[in-house]
């Protein structure tokens, strides 16, 4: 058990122990969906499909896997978030997010 759980749990603070989602954006013009949660203070982001169903491991989305600087570690802090497909340097699609701190 991670230790930020470990010291919420005998508190009582089971609210910070669980996984909110905090992003969700269309990408690659609305077939699939970037996600990102809280993962009780540990942030991880997936890539899914629009219908709800995982990608298959071939379609393996390079930067997905740790949400860090991506949305927030508590459930209380702000962001915001949005995909953009074009117009970045070297024409790259990149998710721009603002994680108030």
């Amino acid at each position: 058990m991670p230790w930020f759980c470990a010291m919420c749990i005998p508190s009582g603070q089971m609210f910070d122990c669980k996984n909110h989602i905090r992003v969700i954006q269309p990408m690659d013009s609305g077939n699939r969906l970037y996600i990102c949660g809280t993962n009780a203070h540990n942030p991880k982001d997936l890539v899914i499909y629009s219908n709800l169903t995982h990608l298959p491991r071939s379609e393996y989305v390079p930067g997905i896997g740790l949400g860090i600087a991506k949305c927030p570690y508590d459930p209380y802090d702000n962001s915001t978030a949005i995909y953009v497909e074009q117009g970045n340097p070297g024409d790259l699609p990149a998710l721009v997010s603002i994680v108030e701190i």
